[in-house]
């Protein structure tokens, strides 16, 4: 859909809204009582509290955080709070009738790096949440995924308009909790979507993304989801559709005990325990989780194809017949001879995790905060990985076993001993804030690490058997030449293989904030992270374990540094101005060259592989400025229309540059010798981009329209291009790796590049209303399309020049939604990386009783193009939950309640194709949600 028709549309919501949210006003006197308090509820004194509008009034709070005006003319008012070493709190929609003596409660919030909103707001009675911010913002609370029964991220953050836990990869499996998923915020990939906790950056890997799979919801207060340029981030890296902040809980000023125990249909449990006070200046948190899901995978048997695997005889071999799908360039293996019976899955996720804070008061402006947050997750990769596919069983002459043959589904697993990842993640902070005269100083030291373990096999010099049944013929390049009718055999498999994954970072940040007056607040500040990362794979060799692959050598590292200058300005009781500039540096070290292993001069030593050694290193520095601006205007007491445009960047991430310079080696299907080449050259990706917003209290004063439009576009896109070098084996050393490479063969050079002219664009529309007793409901929608256009000549070939066949990028159509990770890749069978669905929605309807009690019903919508390679679906939730005590709760839980995709595994060639170039279509997997989970939950809040 062409942006124009995005912007006439809402114009149109626009317009409606302003017919509900206008009032008028009588012109006699009205009065306003109000109370000071911090985010533990505590009063704050010597509060400069000022009232703005059809006159100015200003006091000060006392010693129990009071204050109040009297004798105020009726109109619209902004009522902003600041002191030195809080966020400045502001409410712009004080609505003032005749007579009326309103009550407002003003939090203020310490000045803190763990937030993304740098204005507080003010609380009234009877009212919703208005965002009067510049940046189009969600808050998503720990009590929506108590609400959900969800213990991790994906379903309830998927929900947000404009955000997407996606599944990146072919191979993720939906109905395994351990399956990895990734945020995409406004059409942009994983890289191009910053995460961050407590407001500061996590740790990215190889992939420039952060992993959601192994966060715990129970340790975060809320999740703030802000989108657009309108966001006042300490930085803006990685930052080009938007951020997800996860925000750790906070202490309380009262003491605070919960516990939640819960069980699944599935088998699985999960458990939180949460504690929160502050004993005089101390406040602390305490809160452990769990969650042990065995998932619906647990306990389901598959067949599979046990070729290549060995038996006493000999080796096993089948001629496993090849079949297109459908009508796509895909050919997957359909027609196996000889089947096993059973692989029984694991699936499960298992996980422990935690989150301590102290945070001391040692004044009511100087603070010290230091935390630390955990988690240790081990899950079954063959539930995540797992696919099966559409075949016909062959078994060949002879056979008489009890598996017929025809139609039948089997699994593509490592089917030896079990395949397994361990995720270790910690994460330690400090902050510390206090004030110079009237100046806020904030300083804050943060580390973070990610070690990840993947493993499968037990030996690394020899087979791990498994007993099954063998049923078909074993013929072809085996030394095996049997029919099996359902045999008990101990098949073997050199599966071995481990990749260990270290990712480390730790960056330091300052900042300055200065008061202008009542009018505004000037912001410096600065941040560096520096990261490192190693990742490398061992498979079985002929001399034992060597390594095969490194993705990542040891002395990888990256070092981003960011200096901020922001001014905020409050302009009359109706406009506020933001104006910032982010200036960029990031120093990238990567490896381009390594000592060739004896064994196989394709691939690197193992002593470089494991150490670095004789690996040569380049470093590469770039800069980019940022600047953004940000209005925040309110025409009436309901409503704010905000308009902001604005820069942000995303670095190379270490992946793309880590690209070992390697000889051509020859490929005999192709017919080209290709090598690869590193790029330090390449650019970062920078956008530029526009959101027009409103958000408005319409129908009553609980009920709040929100909508956004938007328009990015995106520059030096990241891309793997192959080119012709125009040289042949007959005139570099190509490697033949057992083919002979005829002199003639083209090199062809893979190489990571960037390109232009992409574009990202949408609508987003929400109506909420979320009252503490009463009827809720949340309409959600967005239309979103995020798309490449005037491609260059040529962009489709490797070979290019007059009648060149296409053979690369092909799943890049102009105009089109992404259709998978912008990296391009060549010689393409299938892919379905992070694709950005054309639309998306959530409606949920739900009543609070008075006494607690709680019921909902919701379903979430995929549209077209959604990374589960799926038709358009919805996965349908419900709650019901009623107390059995005044601190006892007894809770209900269903997720995929109407069994939308129900299977366990991923079936290959049943998703939607993704299109080609030419006319042409790729095969998909059919992605699962799996079955109904329901989960009984118990809760409790302790005296």
């Amino acid at each position: 859909m062409p942006a124009r028709y995005f912007f006439r549309l809402f114009a149109i919501a626009v317009t409606c809204v302003f017919l509900f949210s206008t009032q008028a006003f009588a012109q006699t006197t009205a009065a306003v009582n109000g109370s000071v308090v911090d985010e533990t509820g505590a009063p704050v004194s010597g509060v400069a509290v000022t009232l703005r509008g059809p006159a100015t009034e200003r006091t000060t709070t006392d010693a129990h955080g009071a204050f109040s005006f009297s004798g105020i003319t009726p109109g619209i008012y902004a009522l902003t709070a600041s002191r030195t070493g809080y966020q400045t709190s502001i409410e712009n929609d004080l609505t003032l009738l005749a007579g009326q003596n309103a009550t407002v409660t003003v939090h203020m919030v310490a000045a803190t790096f763990s937030s993304l909103q740098t204005i507080a707001s003010v609380r009234t009675t009877n009212r919703g949440s208005l965002n009067t911010s510049p940046a189009s913002v969600n808050v998503v609370t720990t009590q929506t995924f108590v609400d959900q029964g969800q213990p991790q991220v994906t379903r309830v953050l998927s929900q947000v308009p404009g955000l997407q836990i996606s599944f990146p990869s072919n191979s993720a499996n939906a109905a395994a909790p351990g399956a990895i998923t990734v945020p995409n915020i406004r059409n942009a990939t994983s890289y191009e979507t910053a995460s961050l906790i407590d407001g500061h950056p996590i740790s990215v890997g190889q992939y420039g993304d952060n992993v959601t799979t192994f966060l715990n919801a129970f340790m975060f207060g809320s999740v703030e989801v802000v989108k657009g340029p309108g966001a006042d981030a300490l930085q803006v890296n990685n930052a080009i559709g938007g951020t997800t902040n996860f925000r750790t809980k906070d202490p309380t000023s009262q003491p605070y005990a919960g516990v939640l125990f819960g069980v699944s249909n599935h088998g699985g449990t999960i458990s939180n325990f949460d504690f929160r006070d502050t004993v005089g200046k101390l406040g602390f948190v305490i809160d452990i989780a769990t969650n042990n899901d065995p998932s619906a995978l647990n306990g389901k048997s598959v067949y599979y194809d046990p070729s290549g695997g060995v038996i006493p005889a000999g080796y096993l071999s089948g001629n496993t017949g090849y079949t297109q799908i459908g009508n796509t360039q895909s050919h997957l293996p359909t027609q196996p001879q000889l089947l096993a019976c059973c692989y029984t899955f694991d699936g499960g996720l298992y996980q422990n995790a935690q989150l301590y804070k102290l945070q001391y008061k040692f004044s009511q402006a100087t603070r010290m905060t230091v935390s630390f947050m955990g988690s240790q997750t081990a899950s079954d990769q063959n539930g995540n990985t797992g696919n099966l596919f559409q075949a016909q069983f062959i078994p060949g002459p002879g056979y008489t076993g009890s598996i017929p043959a025809g139609p039948l589904m089997y699994a593509s697993i490592y089917p030896g001993a079990p395949q397994g990842e361990i995720n270790n993640e910690p994460i330690f902070q400090a902050e510390a804030s206090s004030t110079i005269g009237n100046n806020s100083i904030l300083a804050r030291f943060y580390t973070a690490t990610v070690s990840r373990y993947q493993f499968g096999g037990t030996d690394p010099t020899g087979i791990d058997y498994n007993m099954v049944h063998l049923y078909g013929t074993s013929s072809g390049n085996g030394n095996v030449n049997q029919t099996f009718n359902g045999q008990a055999e101990n098949v073997g498999y050199s599966d071995y293989y481990i990749e260990p994954e270290l990712d480390k970072l730790k960056g330091a940040s300052v900042q300055l904030q200065h008061p202008l007056g009542n009018n505004g607040v000037l912001t410096l500040s600065a941040d560096r992270t520096f990261s490192q990362s190693t990742d490398y794979s061992i498979f079985p060799g002929a001399d034992g374990p060597q390594t095969y692959y490194n993705n990542l050598f040891p002395g990888t590292s990256q070092i981003l540094t960011t200096f901020l200058a922001r001014g905020q300005f409050y302009i009359g009781s109706k406009l506020n101005l933001t104006l910032s500039d982010y200036f960029n540096t990031y120093d990238s070290t990567y490896a381009i060259g390594c000592p060739p292993n004896p064994n196989d001069p394709t691939i690197c030593s193992k002593e470089a592989d494991l150490t670095g050694a004789g690996v040569s290193f380049q470093t590469t520095r770039n800069t980019h400025n940022d600047p953004r601006l940000a209005l925040v205007f309110r025409p009436n007491g309901a409503s704010a229309i905000r308009f902001s445009a604005g820069s942000s960047i995303a670095p190379p991430f270490l992946g793309l540059l880590n690209q070992i310079t390697s000889t051509p080696s020859f490929d005999a299907n192709s017919g080209f010798a290709i090598e690869s080449q590193s790029n330090g050259s390449i650019k970062p990706e920078t956008g530029f981009g526009y959101d027009l917003g409103v958000d408005a209290r319409v129908l009553d004063r609980q009920t709040v329209f929100s909508g956004d439009v938007y328009l990015t576009n995106l520059y030096n896109r990241f891309f793997g291009q192959t080119v012709n070098t125009g040289l042949t084996c007959a005139q570099v050393q190509c490697s033949n790796l057992g083919n002979v490479a005829p002199g003639n063969v083209p090199v062809l050079n893979q190489t990571n590049t960037n390109i232009s002219n992409a574009r990202f664009e949408g609508i987003e529309l929400a109506l909420r209303r979320q009252p503490a007793v009463g009827l809720g409901y949340d309409l959600s929608a967005a239309l979103e399309k995020g798309y490449y256009y005037n491609l260059p000549p040529y962009f489709y070939c490797s070979v290019p020049g007059p009648g060149c066949t296409p053979d690369q990028n092909l799943n890049v159509i102009a105009g089109q939604n992404t259709n998978g990770l912008p990296v391009g890749f060549y010689n393409i069978s299938y892919n379905g990386n992070m694709r950005i669905p054309y639309s998306q929605g959530n409606a949920e309807i739900s009543y609070t009783f008075h006494d607690g009690a709680y019921v909902a019903l919701g379903d979430t919508y995929y549209g077209k193009n959604n990374s589960l390679n799926e038709p358009p679906f919805g996965i349908g939730y419900a709650t019901i939950r009623f107390p059995v005590t005044s601190a006892i709760s007894l809770q209900l839980s269903g997720d995929n309640i109407f069994n939308a995709y129900s299977g366990i595994l991923p079936v290959w060639g049943a998703g939607v194709p993704i299109d080609l170039y030419g006319g042409q279509t790729a095969a998909t997997n059919g992605n699962v949600l799996g079955p109904a989970t329901y989960r009984l939950i118990l809760s409790t809040k302790l005296p």
